[in-house]
């Protein structure tokens, strides 16, 4: 992981707060993975597109991350080259499953 380590954000529907919260990091994220993995068992889902839009606007560089198929060396390799994991909405359980069987789940401190 980066210097200054990994920030997660729990945010909802307009990312209004992220802004802010950014700004109050010590040191602000310049990258972001969006884990848009929830997003797999839908039709559509302009969410993803939204969300990857929102962070790009705050001046993030934004790498896309799907863990359904992905590696635990994929995803510890996407994880050394970020200061911020986004997660965005869908199916929540598929997401589990694929985090689990990635590895990703195991890749951040318990609290």
């Amino acid at each position: 992981m980066p210097d200054g380590g990994v920030h997660a954000f729990l945010g909802s529907q307009g990312l209004g707060a992220l802004g802010p919260w950014l700004d109050e990091l010590p040191r602000r994220p310049l990258t972001t993975t969006l884990v848009h993995t929830a997003s797999n068992r839908y039709a559509e889902a302009p969410w993803v597109d939204s969300v990857d839009n929102a962070l790009t606007r705050l001046g993030l560089k934004v790498a896309r991350l799907d863990l359904e198929g992905a590696t635990a060396t994929v995803v510890k390799e996407r994880l050394k080259a970020t200061n911020l994991v986004f997660v965005t909405g869908g199916h929540g359980l598929f997401t589990l499953e694929h985090a689990q069987r990635s590895g990703f789940s195991s890749s951040f401190p318990r609290l």
